[in-house]
C-alpha cells in the first residue's frame, strides 16, 4: 500500500497522458466509480495494478506504434498535394494526443470514494478527499459532466459528512 502522494506520483509518472496533474488523479481516485481502487486499511488501493515495468513496456510499445502511424500518415498527406487538408489532419491528430483536459466525473452518492471514506482513513488520504471535494466546488461549469448545481450540492453533502465524522480539512477533531 502507498501514501496518497506516492499513489498520485506513480499515476502521473506511468500515465502522463491520463493524469498530467494532481487534479486528474483526484478525479480518478475519488469521483470515478468502478476505477479499480478500493478502501483498504485507510488507503485507496488498486487491486488490479500492474508492475511499473509492465506499464512502461506497454506504453513504449504504444508510443512506437503511434510514431509509426504518424510517419505513415505524414507520408500519405504529402502525396495528397493539399497542404491545408494535411495541416488540419495533423492538427486534429496532435489534439487527440494532447494531455487530457480536466473534466470531472459526476459524483455518485452511492459509489464515489469521496462518499465512502472509512473510519480508519489515513490522514493524507482524508486530506485528499477534502481536496477532491474542493476541486468540485471550485470547478468551472465546463469541467463538470453533470448539472453544476447538483454537483455542487453533492460536494457540499460529502464535505458535511466528512466534517461531521472527522472535523474540518481532515486535521481537526470534532
Amino acid at each position: 500500500m502507498a501514501s496518497y502522494q506516492d499513489t498520485i506520483d506513480r499515476m502521473m509518472r506511468l500515465y502522463p497522458g491520463l493524469f498530467p496533474t494532481e487534479l486528474h488523479c483526484l478525479d480518478q481516485l475519488f469521483l470515478v466509480i468502478g476505477n479499480g481502487y478500493y478502501w483498504e486499511d485507510g488507503q485507496l488501493v488498486n487491486h488490479f495494478e500492474r508492475t511499473d515495468d509492465e506499464v512502461i513496456s506497454e506504453r513504449e510499445l504504444f508510443d512506437q506504434e503511434m510514431a509509426q502511424s504518424r510517419a505513415e500518415l505524414v507520408e500519405a498527406l504529402e502525396k495528397m498535394n493539399d497542404q491545408v487538408m494535411a495541416d488540419r489532419i495533423l492538427s486534429i491528430m496532435e489534439e487527440l494526443h494532447a494531455p487530457a483536459r480536466l473534466c470531472l466525473y459526476t459524483i455518485c452518492r452511492e459509489y464515489s470514494k469521496v462518499f465512502r471514506v472509512p473510519d480508519d482513513v489515513e490522514p493524507d488520504w482524508l486530506a485528499a478527499a477534502y481536496k477532491a471535494i474542493g476541486m468540485v466546488l471550485t470547478a468551472k461549469p465546463e469541467q463538470l459532466h453533470g448539472n453544476q448545481a447538483e454537483e455542487v450540492e453533492l460536494a457540499k453533502e460529502a464535505y458535511e459528512i466528512l466534517r461531521h465524522r472527522f472535523g474540518t480539512g481532515g486535521n481537526d477533531e470534532t
